[in-house]
């Protein structure tokens, strides 16, 4: 039997995977200098048991 434990952002803290600034057009004219973030995941945890018989 084979048990494993995965933990991600353990500390919970709050970051941006991917941002950048638009330069307009594609989200219309009024976004020029929008700042376009992807937030990252909040704390996870995963486990997993794994029997062979």
């Amino acid at each position: 039997m084979k048990f494993s434990l995965m933990l991600d952002n353990l500390l919970n803290r709050k970051y941006n995977v991917q941002g950048y600034v638009s330069a307009g057009g594609n989200y219309g004219p009024n976004s020029l200098g929008t700042i376009l973030a992807t937030p990252g995941n909040p704390r996870a945890v995963y486990a997993q048991v794994t029997a062979a018989f």
